[in-house]
C-alpha cells in the first residue's frame, strides 16, 4: 500500500511589498518622533527663556524699589562670537538728567510744535552680563507708537493691519550676512515703587535712552549728540564735550534716520499706503527709535508686557530675504512693513507672554494678549 500525504510549506520571509510597507511605517513614525522632539525642545527653550527673563525683571524691579528710582530692563543685541547674536538684559537707572528732544532747526520740519522730553539712563552694576540663550527673541507691543487717528470715515477701507495695538517691536539683527531693516531697543520700565510704567513720571519725560558708555552723549549712527539747545534768557548753550577724535559732539538730538516703524503696505499687491502709515503727520516719525548699529543708543521703546519667542524657528518658517535693508525709501518701507507683519503672526502663534500685576509689577505668564 502506498500512503499519500500532504507536505506543508512554511513561508518565513517577507515579500518586497511587505518590506517596503514596514520601512514606510517606520519612516513615518520616525518623522513624527523627530517633529515631536523638536516641538518639545522648542517648548523647553522658550520655558527656560521665560524663567531667565523673569530673573532679569526681578533684578531690575528690586533695584528700583531699593533706590526708589525709575529703573529699566533694556534688551540690546550683542555679538558674542562670529555670526552669533544674543540678547543682553541691561539694568539701567535714571541719571537725573532730562532734556527736550531738539532737532537741528536746519533739518527739522518747521511744523513741529512739541518737543518730547527724554531722560538719560545709565547702566547699574548688576553682576555678570545677563544674556538670553542664542536664538531667543523678545518683543513688546507697539502701544507707545499706536495711531490714534479715526479711520471710520473710510468705510470701504479695512482697519489698520499694523496699528500699535497689534504690532510687535523687536531688536535689530546684526549677525546675518545680509543687512536687514533695523529693529528697536526695547525694555520694561519700573517706577520707584516697583510698578510698571511707560513714562518716566519722576522727570515728566516721554522717552528714555541708555548711555551705555556713560560719556553723557547719545550715540546714533556713528555720531555723538549732546543735545545742547539754546537755553532761554542770556548766554549761549554749554559747549559740547569733545569725543575721541577731539571734535565736539553734534549740539542737537539725533534724527530718526528713516526708521519707518509702522509703514503700511497692502499685502495683496504690495502697494504702499502713505495715508495709513502709523506716524503720518506725527513728529514721532522723526524720533530716533531704531538701532542702526551695535553701538547706537536710540530711544528705548518701553512696553506694558513682553513676548518671548524662538527667533531661530521664526527664521526657518518665514522669509528673511524680504526684510533686507535698502537705501531706497520705498523698498525700506516695504521691508519694514513685511517684517512687522510676518513676525506679528509668528509671535502671536508661538510666543509665551509675560504680563505684569497692575499694582506690584510682578511678572505673570499669560496665554494671549
Amino acid at each position: 500500500m502506498v500512503r499519500c500525504g500532504y507536505s506543508q510549506v512554511i513561508r518565513t520571509a517577507f515579500t518586497l511589498i511587505e518590506l517596503l510597507a514596514v520601512v514606510a511605517i517606520i519612516g513615518v513614525l520616525g518623522l513624527a518622533t523627530v517633529a515631536s522632539y523638536q516641538a518639545i525642545a522648542s517648548d523647553v527653550r522658550r520655558a527656560g527663556a521665560v524663567e531667565e527673563v523673569k530673573n532679569m525683571l526681578s533684578v531690575a524691579r528690586q533695584r528700583a524699589i531699593e533706590d526708589a528710582r525709575p529703573t529699566a530692563l533694556v534688551f540690546r543685541p550683542v555679538l558674542t562670537s562670529s555670526g552669533v547674536q544674543q540678547l543682553e538684559g541691561v539694568v539701567a537707572q535714571y541719571s537725573g538728567e532730562t532734556l527736550p528732544w531738539v532737532p537741528n532747526p536746519d533739518l527739522s520740519d518747521p511744523g513741529v510744535s512739541s518737543k518730547p522730553r527724554t531722560s538719560r539712563f545709565v547702566p547699574v552694576d548688576s553682576g555678570k552680563p545677563m544674556q538670553l540663550a542664542e536664538g531667543i527673541g523678545v518683543a513688546v507691543p507697539g502701544h507707545r507708537l499706536s495711531n490714534l487717528s479715526d479711520y471710520s470715515n473710510s468705510p470701504t477701507t479695512d482697519p489698520m493691519a499694523y496699528d500699535g495695538d497689534i504690532q510687535y517691536l523687536t531688536p535689530s539683527q546684526f549677525s546675518t550676512k545680509l543687512p536687514e531693516v533695523p529693529g528697536q531697543m526695547i525694555g520694561i520700565l519700573f517706577s520707584g515703587d516697583g510698578s510698571v510704567a511707560n513714562f518716566v513720571h519722576t522727570a515728566d519725560a516721554d522717552w528714555l535712552w541708555v548711555d551705555f558708555n556713560a560719556d553723557g552723549l547719545q550715540r546714533y549712527e556713528g555720531l555723538d549728540y549732546c543735545n545742547r539747545q539754546d537755553p532761554p534768557g542770556f548766554g549761549g548753550p554749554d559747549p559740547c564735550p569733545p569725543v575721541e577724535d577731539g571734535q565736539a559732539a553734534v549740539p542737537w538730538s539725533p534724527p530718526s534716520a528713516g526708521c519707518y516703524v509702522g509703514a503700511r503696505y497692502r499685502l495683496t499687491d504690495g502697494v504702499h499706503i502713505p495715508a495709513k502709515d502709523m506716524w503720518e503727520d506725527n513728529e514721532a516719525e522723526r524720533l530716533p527709535v531704531c538701532q542702526q548699529r551695535l553701538d547706537d543708543e536710540p530711544l528705548v521703546v518701553t512696553g506694558s508686557w513682553l513676548a518671548i519667542y524662538d527667533e531661530r524657528d521664526a527664521r526657518k518658517q518665514l522669509d528673511p530675504m524680504e526684510w533686507l535693508n535698502s537705501p531706497t525709501d520705498v523698498l525700506r518701507r516695504k521691508a519694514v512693513s513685511t517684517r512687522s507683519d510676518a513676525l506679528r503672526g509668528f509671535i502671536d502663534a508661538n510666543a509665551r507672554q509675560l504680563h505684569f500685576n497692575k499694582f506690584s509689577g510682578v511678572p505673570l505668564e499669560a496665554t494671549n494678549r
